[in-house]
């Protein structure tokens, strides 16, 4: 089993107490929590997006543009991102 050490860093975010140890080293590799994720808030808010777009029955973009712009979004995000995430 791979031994989990915190490192404490400071926070660019304040996040009311939610945890103190963002990244955590599993078995050599450095990793964080979920919510630090690039990738993750870029889905995140893909889903609000369509869900509103659902909600209000008409897209803002047309579908195919839409898909372009998250995947360059992804593209992007994934070479700024050099840790996996725990959960």
């Amino acid at each position: 089993m791979a031994k989990i050490v915190c490192i404490e860093v400071v926070h660019l975010l304040q996040l009311g107490g939610i945890d103190t140890c963002p990244i955590l080293i599993l078995g050599g590799i450095m990793s964080k929590k979920w919510y630090f994720s690039k990738t993750v808030w870029v889905q995140i808010l893909a889903v609000i997006i369509g869900g509103i777009q659902a909600i209000q029955g008409q897209s803002w973009l047309p579908i195919e543009t839409q898909l372009v712009i998250l995947a360059m979004l992804n593209i992007i995000v994934r070479f700024l991102t050099n840790q996996p995430i725990t959960k």
